[in-house]
């Protein structure tokens, strides 16, 4: 309406001829102004903890569904103590546990791990091993904290971990004899396959597991040409949840947001810690991702439904969150790591925590700056009160994300905003032709407070309707009651009394009662025209009205899928029907054979008597 008027004013200046052009600009950019300022009372400022580096990131925030969470590092404090380990006999095989009969030692577990561990590396498990064995092994005990050499020992060649292998490996020389060996440390899945299999050793990783402790296998080579391991042991970690973490997702579950942890851990391990964290234990293998014997409806069914996964590969986190969003989730990926930046840059929104790794930094669309998860929760509030604040004003933060309906808002914001310019432009008009007040002359100021005090109460008080999907009774408004309502009685005492310093011209207490009752009516009735459009507002109507090539491949794609629900449905009545039958039929048979009995048993009562 604010532009309309520009224009005419421009346009249509008037019967004033001592005035330029330019003065006529001035006066309608004023007025454009003015009119803007009164439709919109306030806005409120937001911080955040955080670095958005994309900004529609936020609107994707707000309408995220499904998070993605690594565990380690994310979920978990990462800050790694060394525990009770399991210790393999020398010599020991998946056939015979016993071995030679001597057991590794705590201080060949370390030291071999040690040398598997890779020097200044900014990595919680390797700075854990290699601070344990510094503290419990001899031989590294005079060492300095810079010193790389190890008395007795030298490391030819060192293989750093790897997403894909998921181990270390070193080959170390012994320099007392001469002799070569290979060290590797890695996930324990993966070490026990590299020594041909060791059933005890999985036995105490199951164990770990079931007290929520991390393992990592330790072995190394027995043989000259270096090709033989043998089992070392097996490293028990204690990676203790974030304070914040459980509270964390039971709030994003409030909010409609679905929580899974993706994890490189075993499955128990991950059963485990799901547990802790308050969440279900339904904890899928990374590995029946990949079914040659399921489609891909299938295999996207196992992951909606899934509350984690277990013994995962990069690859394996870029899939879960692929096949999530061809589902049509917005989906979240959190995390620390390298191995996590595929799927933070394949997720609608990449949030890397704090301490991050550059990679991880890189790939993430929001940057955490604050420790713990609780800025999450923070920030989906906030950027779901943007949402908000974009379609209408400050309410309370909505429960269920949120999603851009653009074809309805359009339609709807279009709708509204032209009904509220003719109600202005019928005040207007009635006010000149009826009233006599007309926009030249000495009345000019009296119209001209009319039509603010019009425009400001009755834009302002549809605030209240389209702060709402539903009828505006149906929740009670927040403070900004206060500010609204303060606003409309200012103005309304300013415009009946008049104030010279806002130039309003006194236009009397009948206007101004008769105004706002006007207003208050208006927004009623504007508030049933929201009500109906979005009842009966669909994907369709979109489809119908904007029909792009993908709105018409996603319509066909519904009706295709609904077609497909009816038709079960269909089928499912008429078996409940043939069911139902079944049942009536074999209880009438069930009854006309007790009728039976009971006629045969009376007529033999009957013949007895004679007798």
């Amino acid at each position: 309406m604010a532009a309309v008027l520009f224009i005419v004013r421009v346009w249509n200046p008037g019967y004033d001829t001592t005035k330029s052009t330019g003065d006529f600009v001035q006066e309608a950019l004023l007025e454009f102004l003015i009119l803007t300022v009164a439709a919109i009372p306030f806005g409120l400022p937001t911080v955040l903890s955080v670095i958005v580096k994309r900004l529609t990131a936020i609107e994707e925030l707000a309408s995220m569904s499904i998070l993605c969470s690594d565990k380690t590092g994310t979920l978990t404090l990462n800050e790694l103590t060394f525990d009770v380990p399991f210790l393999a006999n020398k010599g020991s095989t998946n056939d015979d546990f016993v071995g030679s009969g001597v057991q590794y030692t705590d201080q060949d577990l370390l030291l071999t791990s040690f040398f598997a561990s890779e020097p200044g590396a900014q990595d919680a498990i390797e700075s854990a091993i290699r601070a344990a064995a510094q503290e419990r092994v001899e031989i590294l005990a005079s060492r300095t904290e810079h010193d790389l050499t190890i008395p007795g020992y030298k490391i030819n060649n060192f293989i750093p971990f790897n997403p894909t292998s998921k181990y270390t490996e070193a080959t170390v020389t012994d320099l007392e004899t001469g002799k070569q060996f290979r060290c590797i440390k890695g996930a324990p899945q993966v070490i026990v396959r590299m020594v041909g299999g060791h059933d005890e050793a999985v036995g105490a990783v199951n164990d770990f597991a079931k007290r929520g402790l991390r393992a990592l296998g330790v072995a190394r080579t027995v043989d000259e040409a270096m090709t033989k391991f043998e089992m070392v042991g097996m490293i028990s970690l204690l990676d203790p949840p974030r304070p914040d973490s459980a509270k964390t997702i039971e709030e994003c579950n409030e909010l409609g947001v679905g929580v899974k942890m993706i994890t490189g851990d075993q499955q128990i391990i991950a059963k485990e810690v799901a547990h802790r964290l308050g969440m279900n234990r339904t904890i899928l293998d990374a590995h029946k991702l990949i079914d040659d014997s399921l489609d891909e409806a299938a295999i996207t069914e196992r992951v909606q439904k899934a509350d984690g996964f277990a013994q995962v590969f990069p690859e394996h986190k870029y899939k879960v969150v692929e096949l999530l969003q061809r589902k049509g989730f917005l989906v979240g990926m959190i995390g620390d790591g390298v191995n996590d930046a595929p799927a933070m840059k394949k997720a609608n929104v990449g949030i890397a925590v704090q301490g991050c790794t550059d990679a991880a930094r890189s790939a993430a669309d929001i940057v955490m700056l604050t420790s713990g998860l609780s800025t999450i929760v923070d920030s989906v509030k906030t950027s779901r009160a943007i949402f908000q604040r974009m379609r209408s004003y400050p309410l309370p933060i909505s429960t269920r994300p949120e999603k851009w309906r653009l074809g309805q808002l359009m339609f709807l914001s279009t709708l509204l905003g032209v009904l509220l310019m003719l109600i202005s432009f019928a005040h207007f008009f009635t006010a000149w032709h009826h009233f006599g007040l007309s926009p030249y002359g000495d009345t000019e100021g009296v119209l001209q407070t009319i039509m603010y005090l019009q425009i400001l109460s009755c834009q302002h008080f549809v605030i209240f309707s389209t702060r709402l999907q539903t009828w505006f009774w149906e929740s009670m408004p927040s403070w900004i009651i206060i500010a609204i309502a303060a606003t409309q009685v200012f103005a309304m005492f300013t415009s009946i009394y008049g104030a010279e310093v806002f130039e309003a011209t006194s236009i009397g207490w009948p206007w101004g009662i008769t105004l706002l009752c006007i207003s208050t009516v208006m927004f009623m009735l504007l508030d049933v025209v929201k009500v109906l459009v979005i009842r009966f507002w669909s994907f369709e109507v979109t489809a119908r009205l904007w029909p792009t090539p993908l709105r018409r491949a996603e319509l066909a794609r519904r009706q295709a899928r609904q077609a497909v629900h009816d038709a079960i449905f269909i089928n499912v009545d008429k078996v409940r029907k043939v069911v139902a039958l079944s049942q009536a039929l074999s209880a009438w048979k069930l009854a006309e054979g007790k009728c039976a009995k009971d006629v045969a048993s009376a007529v033999e009562t009957v013949g007895v008597v004679d007798n």
